[in-house]
């Protein structure tokens, strides 16, 4: 799994972040979370900026390197012949990912994806 070429399009749940999508990149590592064992680090092959929302009045940019990724369905997993969807999480600060399990409070749930295998 580790090594292997993915490629996240988008899929439903932030019209506004498909126009950064699709974008490819390979497994890098797995994490685990408190409740899941499978979420996956996609170092991305072209990085960008995307502005998030911080509360009602703030907004800032996230340097987007990488994404964290999770199969959203039961019994398809990423990396195999088929298509599955994703949650993609973008990560503010890579330090978030030096403890585990990884505290997926410290990332921004920004829509969800097809990832591919390529």
């Amino acid at each position: 799994m580790i090594g292997k070429r993915i490629r996240v399009e988008y899929f439903d749940h932030h019209d506004t972040f498909a126009t950064f999508l699709p974008r490819t990149g390979f497994i890098e590592r797995k994490f685990s979370s408190e409740h899941c064992d499978d979420w996956y680090l996609i170092r991305l092959d072209e990085p960008f900026d995307f502005r998030v929302e911080v509360d009602d009045f703030n907004h800032r940019n996230i340097y987007n390197s990488h994404f964290l990724i999770r199969s959203r369905w039961q019994g398809l997993e990423i990396g195999e012949a088929e298509p599955t969807s994703v949650f993609i999480l973008l990560i503010p600060d890579m330090s978030a990912l030096d403890e585990l399990p990884v505290d997926l409070e410290a990332c921004h749930h920004v829509a969800w994806g097809m990832a591919h295998t390529v």
